[in-house]
């Protein structure tokens, strides 16, 4: 480790200079990236919802197993030490933290960032948000099935003539 003791002032004052730009490059890596969209997927799909007076805490947990075990937020706090990843999201400020392995890695508080550490989990948060894609999508085709599935027997309409039409439609492509 580097003796910063003996550092002068305008040493000092350079190597602050030098620490506020790699926090702005951070700050500028994690908003190209889209952290905090990414985030507030994965844990409105993926995650459990905590009601509160005004909006809710939505938090996801690494390993999901131990969401199962969750049953208030105090359940949460007392789990970020002991898992891999731990994602807070308050829908009614926007707020995000994410802590890693015990440690706060993001920070966002009413929209502003407070905190992002780069590291290998912003890469763990990327696949996270495909599995969450994933996800959704398999819960919009089970949705439209379903809306579909009741409007034919509705309307008394002939369901495998249509997807005889259908895929044949898709072979003409």
């Amino acid at each position: 480790m580097v003796d910063l003791d003996k550092l002068s002032l305008s040493e000092l004052n350079m190597l602050k200079y030098l620490v506020d730009s790699e926090k702005r490059r951070i700050i500028n890596m994690a908003k190209e990236r889209n952290i905090f969209g990414k985030i507030i997927d994965i844990v409105t799909t993926m995650g459990v919802q905590f009601h509160k007076n005004h909006g809710s805490y939505w938090v996801y947990i690494e390993p999901e197993t131990l969401m199962s075990n969750v049953k208030s937020m105090d359940d949460v706090m007392k789990l970020i030490n002991s898992t891999q990843l731990v994602i807070i999201f308050d829908d009614y400020g926007r707020n995000a933290d994410v802590y890693y392995r015990g440690k706060k890695v993001f920070c966002i508080h009413l929209g502003e960032v407070e905190k992002v550490s780069a590291g290998e989990w912003m890469d763990m948060i990327d696949k996270l948000y495909n599995k969450a894609i994933k996800i959704s999508r398999e819960r919009e085709r089970k949705a439209l099935l379903d809306e579909i599935v009741k409007e034919a027997e509705e309307w008394g309409i002939d369901l495998e003539n249509l997807v005889n039409r259908v895929k044949q439609a898709v072979l003409n492509k």
